[in-house]
């Protein structure tokens, strides 16, 4: 008897799962497959429209926490989005979406790129024509070096939509290049209808049936006030805060790098004080703290490493290193865009061991 092929379908984001399923399910008939089949897909459904209306709330919330000043442009921009679909199943699909989405701000950009939210790019691609289906991982090119991949999201139909990026960059032609790639099979779970979806949104222990740890979103209130009560009082912050999105010349630049890959390195894996977690602190709370992204701190730590290899005393050190990230000269064009320089040079200078 030919196979049964079953579509998880979620109308409100658009994402569908496709898979077959034998004719017959653990000794039961078609049409008791069917049933099953069909709590299956009703659960997955009120799972991800769920969780759609939870990350709108939440960004609601980020904007009340936003710090003074950070006021969110209501704006609409278009975005072209490229999309490199390169899942095996779907063979490799390239195509264009235009979507529009509000403007956030430029925070941390070059000139002419600005921000917008994760999330609603995303929702923005589902409520179109170009919507993705199945699972998926999803990615941007990184903004320090677009040969590589910085994935923002996962998608699974019972996994919770956790947005290791809250902003994404776009282009100042406003073209965003998102990159499709598969899930590997053994980060899927089967769909458990007896999971706490909520529990799983708030970062809490899922049911015992997953066995699964809970992911850590954003920290407490707690959290957040001590780790941003320590990075201030490090030496170099009032002069971080005040170039704080302003067109820097290299040697102010190359500063401001490196009081961001400085603070990574002092908290990131460290302890909590015990009275406030038992944890250890993330990249997502050095990031509040920092009042910047993923994207540019990923930026500061690689091009503190460039910096650190060919300005030691040693087989790599470079004289024209040195000079590119030491100037200072108003007039000179390429004095404020030092990050192209340095990536260029470590591609062509490759480290020996």
């Amino acid at each position: 008897m030919s196979n049964l092929k079953a579509t998880l379908l979620a109308p409100d984001l658009g994402f569908s799962t496709n898979q077959v399923l034998p004719s017959v399910i653990g000794g039961a008939t078609p049409t008791t497959s069917a049933m099953m089949l069909g709590s299956e897909i009703l659960h997955c459904q009120l799972y991800l429209h769920h969780l759609l209306d939870r990350l709108l709330r939440q960004e609601r919330l980020l904007a009340i926490r936003a710090p003074v000043g950070a006021v969110a442009n209501d704006t609409l921009k278009e975005i072209q989005l490229l999309i490199d679909d390169a899942r095996p199943t779907m063979g490799v699909v390239n195509t264009l979406q235009r979507i529009r989405v509000k403007y956030i701000d430029s925070e941390d950009c070059e000139e002419g790129e600005w921000r917008a939210s994760a999330s609603e790019i995303l929702s923005a691609l589902q409520n179109s024509i170009g919507r993705l289906s199945g699972s998926a991982r999803i990615g941007v090119p990184a903004h320090f070096n677009k040969s590589y991949t910085e994935y923002f999201v996962q998608i699974t139909a019972n996994e919770p939509l956790v947005f290791e990026t809250q902003l994404l960059v776009v282009p100042k032609n406003d073209r965003l290049n998102l990159r499709v790639l598969r899930i590997p099979q053994a980060d899927i779970r089967p769909v458990d209808p007896e999971i706490n979806w909520d529990s799983l949104i708030n970062g809490a222990s899922a049911s015992a049936a997953t066995g699964s740890a809970p992911r850590t979103k954003e920290p407490t209130d707690r959290e957040l006030e001590w780790i941003k009560a320590e990075i201030k009082a490090l030496p170099g912050y009032a002069k971080f805060e005040a170039n704080r999105s302003k067109p820097l010349q290299n040697i102010d630049r190359v500063e401001h790098w490196r009081f961001a890959f400085n603070a990574d390195k002092k908290f990131y894996k460290s302890n909590w004080p015990s009275d406030i977690s038992t944890s250890k602190i993330t990249k997502v709370p050095i990031q509040l703290a920092l009042q910047i992204g993923s994207t540019m701190l990923a930026e500061a730590i690689q091009m503190i490493g460039i910096i650190d290899c060919y300005t030691t005393e040693g087989v790599h050190y470079s004289k024209e290193v040195v000079a590119q990230i030491s100037k200072s000269d108003e007039k000179d064009p390429k004095a404020t865009v030092p990050k192209g320089f340095l990536i260029q040079w470590e591609k062509d200078h490759p480290v020996t061991k």
